[in-house]
């Protein structure tokens, strides 16, 4: 239970994150900075929203539904004049799933659940 709330809590800060004005004094000048933090947000939402809804629903359902609020999250910054939608954040949050999935997948071999042969 303790895995769906994180993963909605996540969802709203990261909504909120990803549509408001930031300050490019808050992102340090490192390359592909941003794409890192993609990556680790995707990777930390698909293994909550795995963990914490695995058992009610299809796991490829779940990931299908993170990789369309991605999406809609990248087409939503093309709107705004702050911000902008990049076909290299989709593929930074594809790669951050993928792993987060990997992640679960291991972390859930020596459970006798055995959910992670469904993904």
């Amino acid at each position: 239970m303790i895995f769906r709330y994180l993963f909605w809590v996540t969802i709203i800060f990261i909504t909120f994150l990803s549509l408001k004005e930031i300050s490019q004094e808050i992102i340090p000048g490192l390359p592909f900075i941003d794409k890192l933090i993609h990556f680790f947000v995707y990777f930390f939402l698909s293994f909550l929203l795995l963990k914490g809804y695995i058992q009610k629903f299809s796991p490829r359902l779940l990931i299908v539904l993170l990789f369309f609020y991605g999406t809609s999250i990248e087409i939503l910054q093309g709107f705004t004049v702050y911000r902008s939608a990049e076909i290299t954040d989709l593929i930074a949050n594809f790669f951050g799933i993928s792993f987060g999935i990997l992640m679960y997948k291991y972390l859930s071999k020596s459970s006798s659940k055995g959910d992670y042969e469904k993904i």
